[in-house]
């Protein structure tokens, strides 16, 4: 059975998938070739850094820290992309491409100590492409040492959406 992974970014999510025995993956960067997906069920896996009905203190801390470029994916509302699931759910609807559509949330919390923060902010592509990139991955293990004694609790939503391809079409 092939696995497919849509965004894989630096690989860190594919390697795993490989250690579990994944015998076939096929991993694409989101653009216009999407399109052309083969037959069968379409699932989407989205890791957000966020729960809206829980606070986020560390989050808060390193806000203004990490401010630069924009998600070009939020809108004047301010939800990030794979919380949206309205939005998602219209998007996969209006293609009229798939006659089963669903969305499933979990919220969940992961806990860090200030070295695996840093790691972590490491793999962030807003991070990433700034031209000050070391200085500003200092700064989440500092305020992680100095705030948050050295452990910090980020809370998650995964978010799965799954469609079926409609074969009336």
């Amino acid at each position: 059975m092939a696995t497919f992974e849509i965004g894989p970014g630096k690989g860190i999510a594919t390697r795993r998938v490989l250690e579990l025995g994944a015998n076939q993956l096929i991993a694409v960067e989101p653009d216009n070739r999407l399109a052309d997906w083969p037959g069968g069920w379409w699932v989407m896996v989205l890791n957000d850094f966020g729960d809206p009905d829980r606070a986020d203190p560390f989050h808060e801390a390193t806000r203004l820290l990490l401010a630069g470029p924009s998600n070009p994916s939020m809108d004047n509302r301010d939800i990030p992309f794979s919380q949206d699931r309205d939005a998602r759910l219209r998007a996969l609807e209006i293609t009229n491409a798939f006659d089963s559509i669903e969305c499933r949330s979990s919220a969940w919390s992961l806990i860090l100590d200030a070295d695996q923060v840093v790691k972590l902010y490491a793999t962030y592509s807003n991070i990433n492409i700034r031209p000050d990139r070391e200085a500003v991955l200092a700064e989440p293990g500092r305020i992680a040492r100095g705030k948050f004694q050295g452990r910090v609790t980020r809370h998650m939503t995964t978010s799965l959406y799954m469609a079926r391809r409609n074969f009336n079409l």
